[in-house]
């Protein structure tokens, strides 16, 4: 079965508000991607088809949201590139915008990011730092919390030094 076929079935099943099949498509999919993990150039893909899967979301039980957004965050790690984690960290950060989400953890997936992309290779750090500059853009439209102007002008800073290098 594809990955994407079961994160479509998962967002109908939640407008439906069938909290226990959209969590069981979801495990599903993450079992597709753990299984298919290894190969890098999917990797990212698949990650981020999750990552807006889950943004989707608006009927799943807070309990059940929280165990899956966990996972989706422990995921970042297992990318080999420096960067790459840093970019899905940054994404991961959209699916603390909801009401129920927990707000805090928005600017602590900003904060990841940015440290892993200061530890990554030097070729890597500006498109890096822009993905994430980006994001602070978004998140601060959207008025996410302790998401502040001082913010973007520290991802400005970065994207000007990384592109200085």
């Amino acid at each position: 079965i594809d990955c994407s076929l079961l994160l479509a079935a998962a967002n109908a099943s939640d407008v439906c508000e069938c909290g226990d099949v959209t969590y069981d498509l979801l495990v599903r999919a993450f079992t597709i991607y753990e299984e298919n993990a290894a190969k890098s150039k999917e990797q990212s893909i698949m990650m981020s088809s999750i990552i807006s899967a889950m943004c989707a979301l608006r009927n799943m039980p807070e309990e059940s949201y929280t165990t899956l957004t966990t996972k989706v965050c422990q995921y970042t790690a297992t990318f080999i590139q420096k960067h790459d984690q840093a970019i899905i960290a940054s994404l991961c950060a959209n699916m603390f915008l909801s009401p129920d989400a927990e707000k805090e953890r928005v600017y602590e997936c900003m904060k990841r990011a940015s440290k892993l992309v200061s530890g990554s290779n030097l070729m890597h750090q500006y498109p890096a730092y822009v993905e994430i500059l980006n994001q602070f853009l978004h998140l601060y439209a959207a008025q996410a919390h302790n998401i502040e102007a001082k913010n973007i002008v520290t991802a400005i800073e970065l994207v000007r030094e990384a592109n200085d290098k």
